[in-house]
């Protein structure tokens, strides 16, 4: 490998760590702050009638919307990439529409 090469090599390595050492840290911190909301909410149970595990489950169903929202939004990208090149998605059958 020539000086350049790895000088790009070392660089490459080091961005690579750092990057996964902000994403532990963050995820470090995110694990601590989940773990003292869901004190906090056990903590006050009597108070809200709000558990942790039903908080967590509703927040699960809350992403897994957000994630189908955004691929639908990457598929209608898609599809008027498709228009533009090809001219013929409306073509194609939709599955709920069968």
């Amino acid at each position: 490998m020539t000086n350049r090469n790895m000088e790009a090599l070392g660089d490459f390595v080091n961005r690579m760590f750092n990057i996964e050492d902000e994403f532990n840290s963050a995820k470090a911190e995110r694990d601590d702050l989940v773990k003292d909301l869901k004190a906090e909410i056990k903590s006050r149970k009597d108070e809200t009638g709000v558990d942790a595990k039903e908080v967590q489950r509703l927040v699960k169903i809350k992403l897994d919307e957000a994630g189908q929202r955004e691929a639908q939004q990457i598929l209608a990208g898609d599809l008027d990439t498709y228009d533009c090149l090809f001219g013929a998605s409306s073509e194609i059958v939709d599955d709920d529409e069968v």
